[in-house]
């Protein structure tokens, strides 16, 4: 009776020696962060410029941007935002009455989605109060001269 317990014992041990080898023949590395190459530049956000307006997830970079009479202004959402609608008005409410450009005068306002851009020209002198309908705490004004 000793011959087949010593086999067992011998065979279960084999089985462990085995399996505790391939784990450590099998263990997890970590790749190495890779090395952008040396002429890399960074690819900005589609549009900007020096009269643009950021557009976060949920507000305006800026709040307040001056421009002169005809100017353009770039309103640029940022590749990690979602949709936005601008219009003319505040806290939400979209106002086609009020003075400004066609785009953002129109029923229901402008759709913009991540990473594109809305430039739009400011051709009248005046104060156009933006904001956002689909979240009512973004607002800001842009003041022509």
């Amino acid at each position: 009776m000793k011959t087949p317990r010593a086999l067992v014992t011998f065979l279960i041990l084999t089985a462990l020696l085995l399996l505790t080898m391939s784990l450590a023949t099998c263990s997890i590395t970590r790749a190495s962060t890779p090395t952008p190459p040396t002429d890399y530049t960074p690819r900005p956000t589609p549009g900007g410029g020096p009269n643009s307006v950021e557009i976060t997830a949920r507000d305006f970079a800026e709040h307040k941007l001056t421009v002169k009479q005809g100017a353009e202004v770039t309103f640029v959402v940022r590749l990690d935002s979602g949709p936005h609608i601008l219009c003319l008005g505040s806290n939400g409410h979209c106002d086609p009455s009020l003075p400004g450009p066609p785009e953002l005068r129109q029923d229901g306002g402008f759709s913009v989605d991540a990473g594109q851009s809305l430039t739009l020209d400011f051709v009248s002198r005046g104060v156009y109060p933006i904001t956002c309908a689909i979240y009512p705490s973004m607002n800001m004004v842009i003041t022509v001269t």
